[in-house]
Parts: structure tokens; sequence; C-alpha cells
């Protein structure tokens, strides 16, 4: 703090030490509690993450309290010795775009950053006091504050919208997720700080008093090194008071009120009241992740760019729920796996340049042709099995008068000769227990009227009741596993006005279910394929593939074809490759397999890929397929 506060301490604590008190030498033990207010200045610190700027929380504090009046009237100071924990709430709040990795959908959402921290006390107080009335003082002083411990827990918390939830590592959904937690490490041996407060006392008999307080603390000094940290205190605090020599005798004391009846605690109960269901057991029909097969370069370089990963590669889980722009950074490892399991296969590399605004030229383009060469040995492709060509421009450019097109003809093509670029259709093993859950509630000390929310096993529905008491039916479908002989199953319930969440668990044996076939199911299936630049005409590659799709598709299947374009040109243009994409695309299925039920529509504007991004740009030059 400044000299100004400094010298304004010092005239009150010089006005208090002038002032001859008149309570007797006195020992007091007391306890509070109370509203804490932090003020700081964080990004980050000890491990906490860089979430943005944290300013200011609040929170609650207790405190236990021993001190000593020694000597008495002569002198008007009080010493005491304090243990206190405190807590707050520091958070900032920000929008940011989330993309479901199913659905491709950019939902923005607001979520809060908030870090939860709390912090031990050993503390010496000095205060000086003056008399108000017989009963009343008023208190001041200064107090020397040793950090014994702090501790925080950084989570992040969805505000909006309520649909959206995280889904966490052990499976459960959750609006909030933990971020980090630790010790504070940096924190100062030592924080000043001052108090002022007042006190009244009511006599208890002979020599002992009952005393309240409400006392205003703050810091002086930051609680951590080397960024401002300060917190406030407001504490009510109560206990007792042994003077050294007998007062005035007190009035007699009142009789205690009678005891009023307390209503029971508020309590949810769920329980598991019937499930009947049956187990389905089939094939489903999935489309792998689309690649871009291609590794673009930044302008004048020849180097890998950072984000394509060479070091690992995801699970089979993983890489199924990967959307294709975060799929296209394993690239590499993803040809060099196709390499291993075709031993007679062939890469070619086919690098390129963006023409005149690159003066590297011709012997740039081989530079990344080599570049690309170098990170697949390294990742155990022979040498040997790999050839390499350069040209200014690539085979198929994209059009140069843009500067995303420029970007995207600074590229290193992969091809595949004698194998296939991907596996774009696989069937899965499809086993699902599907049927009814019922579940029985009922409240305590809860009107019956009360909101429920409840969650349960295989459903991503948050249903919402107006009774809390009664039976409520719930659809189940579950995946099981093809060799699972149980199944375990949960439903969660909250009565949000209340702040009460209760559970309850049970495990389904699968053999008391009656079992029956699946036809093939395409509830899952969701397919992309590509376009060349500025082109409604099926690629080799893709023509292949609709041919293989048609022999796998049930009878009568019905497809809505979604077109789809970059964002490059004019929007009429894009617009005539949108519906040209998907009407030719619906003919040569018609040619395949009259008895498809096919419609066309523009891929909805949230299911596009980021336009930022070369791969961005060439997986929105296609068409979807998604069976309804």
């Amino acid at each position: 703090m400044g000299n100004t506060t400094a010298r304004g301490w010092a005239i009150a604590l010089a006005l208090l030490l002038g002032t001859r008190g008149t309570a007797q030498p006195a020992v007091e033990l007391r306890g509070g509690i109370g509203y804490t207010l932090h003020r700081a200045k964080l990004y980050s610190l000890d491990g906490i993450l860089d979430c943005g700027l944290l300013r200011s929380g609040h929170g609650e504090h207790w405190a236990g309290t021993a001190s000593i009046r020694p000597w008495g009237a002569a002198l008007p100071l009080e010493f005491g010795l304090l243990f206190a924990e405190r807590g707050a709430v520091l958070q900032n709040s920000s929008t940011l775009p989330f993309r479901d990795s199913l659905s491709g959908q950019v939902i923005s959402a607001s979520a809060a950053v908030e870090l939860h921290s709390r912090w031990r006390f050993a503390e010496l107080c000095v205060l000086g006091w003056l008399p108000l009335g017989e009963r009343i003082e008023l208190l001041g002083g200064l107090r020397g504050a040793i950090p014994l411990s702090a501790h925080y827990r950084q989570q992040e918390r969805l505000i909006a919208p309520e649909t959206l939830y995280f889904l966490l590592p052990d499976g459960r959904r959750s609006r909030s997720r933990e971020l980090a937690s630790g010790e504070i490490r940096s924190r100062n041996p030592v924080v000043l700080g001052g108090s002022i407060g007042i006190a009244h006392r009511l006599p208890l008999g002979g020599r002992l008093w009952w005393t309240q307080r409400l006392l205003a603390e703050f810091s002086l000094t930051s609680m951590v090194t080397p960024l401002p940290w300060h917190h406030w205190n407001l504490r009510l605090e109560s206990g007792l008071r042994w003077e050294l020599s007998a007062p005035s005798p007190p009035p007699s004391p009142q009789p205690a009120p009678p005891p009023v009846a307390q209503p029971s605690s508020p309590g949810l109960q769920l329980e598991l009241a019937d499930i009947r269901g049956r187990l389905r057991s089939g094939w489903e029909l999935l489309a792998t992740v689309p690649m871009v097969l291609a590794v673009f370069f930044e302008q004048n370089s020849a180097q890998l760019p950072s984000r394509y990963v060479l070091d690992t590669f995801p699970s089979p889980e993983q890489w199924n729920s990967l959307d294709a722009v975060e799929a296209h950074r394993y690239v590499l490892p993803f040809i060099a796996q196709l390499l291993a399991r075709y031993p007679q296969a062939q890469l070619l590399i086919e690098a390129s340049t963006s023409g005149e605004d690159e003066p590297g030229g011709i012997a740039l383009a081989q530079q990344r042709a080599q570049s690309v060469a170098q990170a697949l040995v390294r990742l155990g492709v022979p040498a040997e099995r790999i050839r390499t060509q350069w040209s200014l421009l690539p085979r198929t450019p994209s059009s140069s008068v843009y500067p995303e097109g420029r970007a995207e003809n600074r590229r290193a093509e992969l091809i595949l000769r004698n194998a296939p670029a991907m596996e774009y259709l696989y069937r899965q093993r499809l086993r699902r227990l599907e049927g009814t859950l019922e579940v029985q509630l009922h409240c305590t000390g809860i009107p019956d009227t009360a909101a429920l929310e409840l969650w349960w096993s295989c459903s991503d529905t948050l249903l919402r009741l107006r009774s809390c008491s009664g039976r409520v039916q719930l659809p189940l479908g579950c995946q099981v596993p093809a060799d699972a002989t149980t199944l375990p199953i949960w439903i969660r319930g909250t009565v949000p006005a209340y702040g009460i969440a209760t559970e309850a668990h049970a495990t389904l044996e699968l053999n008391q279910f009656p079992t029956d076939t699946l036809p093939l199911s395409l509830e899952r299936f969701r397919a992309i394929l590509r376009f060349d630049y500025n082109s409604a005409v099926l690629r080799p590659e893709t023509e292949a593939w609709l041919r293989e799709l048609v022999q796998l598709l049930p009878p009568g299947s019905r497809l809505l074809i979604y077109g789809s374009s970059d964002a490059l040109g004019t929007e009429q243009r894009n617009a005539e490759l949108v519906e040209q994409r998907a009407r030719t695309t619906a003919e040569f299925l018609r040619r395949l397999s009259p008895s498809l039920t096919l419609r066309t529509a523009p891929l909805p504007r949230e299911w596009k890929f980021p336009e930022s991004l070369p791969e961005g740009r060439f997986l929105n030059r296609s068409i979807w397929l998604v069976a309804e």
C-alpha cells in the first residue's frame, strides 16, 4: 500500500493507544464464519492453466481465535492468535465454437472457467479498542498472516446451451470438467493486513460473558509472488470471555424459548422398478473417416508444418471418432500403415508450388517432395517403395486468383499404386438391448410439484418432469459388447430447486431377455465423397466406392445426398456446383440400383469444415450420403 494508507493506520493506532479503556483484563475464545472477496490479476501460476484473466471471486471462510487483554484498562490493546481457512472461486466467462464430431455441426457455447482455491492461515493480530458504551467497543489494528497451505482446483463449466455436455473419460456426461488441480507454491511467507470492527458482550453470570464481533479484514500485501492476489473478509464471531476480576452483577438471564419442531430434510429416492426389453443382434454399415491424401506447406517453405503428427497414431476407437480435419493431421502415419499392410504397394509423391509468388520455383517443389519422403522413411517405409516428382503447379491446381487457392497449390500429393487409398466401407457387429426402464420416484420434504431432471444409461436425453413422485417409463437402447453377459445401467436424478441429486444402479443378466436378429442397420451411416476443384465429375475411386455401397445396401434403402462446395469463387458458381454434385451422384446411383429412394439437398452451412485450412476446403468440395 502507499504512504497515505500506512500513515492513516499509524494515526488510528496512536489514537486508540492514547485512550484509556474501561474493560477488565480478560481472555476470549471465539469462532466465526464469514464472506471472502478475492481480487487478483491471474493468468497462470503453479500449474493453473491460462484460460484468460482471473480478476475477482468470492467465497466463504471460518476462523477460530484465542485473544488476551493482559493490561486491562492501563493500555487498550488486545493480542490474538487466529487460525482461519478461506476459500473463493475466481472465474471468467467466454463464448467459444464447439464442433459435434458426429454431425459436424458448429455450436456456439458459453463456458466459465472457475478457479476454486482454499487457503489456511495462522495469524497474529494486534487490536486497539475504543469503548463506545458499557458493552460496545470499536476495534482496529494490524495483523500478520502465515499461509500454512494453499490448494486450487480449476474446472470448466458450460453455461449455455443446456443441451451441451462434456463426455468425461469414465463415460459420464457432465456440464463441467476438471482442468487442473494442485498446490499453490508461490505463496508469500507472510501476508500483512488490517482489521476494523465492532464488539458487543452480554453477561452470562459471574466473570463469564457471551461476546459477538463483526470484523472487516483486508490484506495489504499479495498472498502470492509475483502476481497481485488480495483478499477482503467480513466475519461474524461469537464466543466466551472470562474476566480476571468480577464485574458488577449482571441481570438475570432470560428463559430459553421452547424448542421448535424441525421439518424433515429434503430427499429424493430412485428405485429401478421394472425392466422390459429384447436383445437384438446384427450388423451395421459404417463409412470410414475421409482423408485428404496431401501435405500442405507454408509459403516459401519445404518444412513440414507443426500441425502434422508423426510420432503417434490414434487407436481404432479414437480414429473412428475423429472428424476429417483432425484426422488429416495423421496423414503420414496413415500412409505408412497402408504401405505396411500392402507389401506390393508403391507410393508416388507429387510436390508443387503456387507458381510465381514462390521464387524458389521447381527447386522448392523438389525439396517439398524430399521432405515428405524423408518423414515416411523415418516412419519405417523403405525408401525404394517411394518415388518423387515435382512441378511448378499441381496436376489439378486450385485457382491462383485467390490467396486460398495459391495456399492449396503448395502441397505434396500422396498417390498409392497397387493398393486402395482407403477402405471406405466396413461392417461392424451390432448388439443392442432395446426396451423400457420403469423407475419409481419418491420425494421427502419436497412438494410433489417440484421439477425433476433425469438422465439414464445409453441415452443422451435429459428428461424434465413436473413432479418428483410416482412412476415413469424411460426408453432403453443400449449398445452391448459382442462377448458381454451382463450390462451395468444407471439412472441419475436431480431436483435443481433444492440442490439434491441421487443415483440408482443395477447390473442386468443378458440371458434373461429374449433375442432376435436385426436387419443391416444404417442408423449411423454417414459418408463424405470428395470432388476435384471446380468440378462435378465423379472421381474413379468415388464410382468404385458407390458400386460397393449399392451391393451392401438393403433393397429399397433411402438416402439423402447433400451437395457441398468451398467458399472460393462466386456464390452463383458455388450454388451450381452444390446442385450438380448432388444430382450427378444421384443419377449414378439410380443407374446402379433403380430401387433406391434418393433425395438431394444443399449441405447445411453448420456442417461444413473450416474454410481457414486447405484440407477443410478440400473436404467441402464433396457430397454427403446420409441414410434416412
